[in-house]
C-alpha cells in the first residue's frame, strides 16, 4: 500500500524514540517482513510509502527486482519491523495511517499486478528535497494487491502502474492493528481507510 509533519533526518532528530513491541515472532531470515510478523511502534522520523509511486522508466519490472519508490519523510508514530534503536540510525520505510483521511483502498485483483512491497525497506533522503522526501528501494511483487489512493482516483487505472502496496490480508491487518494499538496507547490515530465503492482490476 501507499497513501506529516516533516522532520530533518539527522541523528539529533532521531535520538528520542520510544517503543511498544508487538509480541509476535520475527520474520524468518531472508524473507520480507510482514506487518504482523514483528511490528514495533516507534515515535520519530520514518519514510511513509503507503501512497508512494514507483517510476519504471525502462518498462515493467520483474518480480523480485528492486525498484525505487518516492516516499515522504514524516515525524511521528509508525509501525516497523526494526527496533527503535535501529531506526534511530537509518531511514526505514514503516507504516502509519496518516494518509487515510481523503484516501480509499483500491483492490487490484489480477494475479499479474506488479507492485512494490516497501515495508521495512531501506531509504535515503532525496537529494532534491532531503527534509521531506525519501527514495526507498523496494522489492517487486506480482499478485493481487491493495493500494491507497485519493478518493477521486477510485475509478482510474491505478492498478496499471507500480505503486507501493500490500496484499489484501496485510492491508487489512495494518489498517486495523495500527488503529487498535494507537487508540489503546493514546496516539490519536486515524481510523482504518475505507474501500473504494468499485473494485479496480488490471
Amino acid at each position: 500500500m501507499r497513501k506529516l509533519l516533516p522532520c530533518g533526518f539527522t541523528l539529533a532528530c532521531l535520538v528520542a524514540i520510544t517503543a511498544v513491541a508487538f509480541a509476535a515472532p520475527p520474520p524468518k531470515s531472508g524473507t520480507p517482513p510482514t506487518f504482523g510478523g514483528n511490528a514495533v511502534f516507534c515515535n520519530g522520523p520514518y519514510a511513509l510509502c503507503i501512497t508512494a509511486y514507483c517510476p519504471t522508466p525502462n518498462g515493467p519490472p520483474q518480480k523480485g527486482q528492486y525498484i525505487n519508490c518516492e516516499c515522504e519523510i514524516v515525524n511521528g508514530w509508525s509501525m516497523g519491523p526494526d527496533t527503535c534503536s535501529d531506526r534511530a540510525t537509518k531511514l526505514v520505510s514503516t507504516y502509519s495511517n496518516l494518509y487515510n483521511p481523503g484516501h480509499k483502498t483500491v483492490s487490484c485483483t489480477s494475479d499479474s499486478t506488479l507492485w512494490a512491497w516497501c515495508y521495512g525497506a531501506t531509504c535515503k533522503p532525496d537529494p532534491k528535497n532531503p527534509k521531506k522526501k525519501a527514495i526507498c528501494s523496494c522489492p517487486v511483487e506480482q499478485k493481487p494487491a491493495v493500494i491507497l489512493a485519493p478518493e477521486d482516483h477510485c475509478n482510474t487505472a491505478a492498478c496499471d502502474k507500480v505503486w507501493s502496496a500490500a496484499t489484501p490480508h496485510e492491508s487489512t491487518f495494518a489498517n486495523k492493528y495500527f488503529f487498535k494499538v494507537g487508540t489503546e496507547k493514546g496516539y490519536n490515530p486515524n481510523p482504518p481507510a475505507q474501500a473504494c465503492p468499485a473494485t479496480a482490476s488490471n
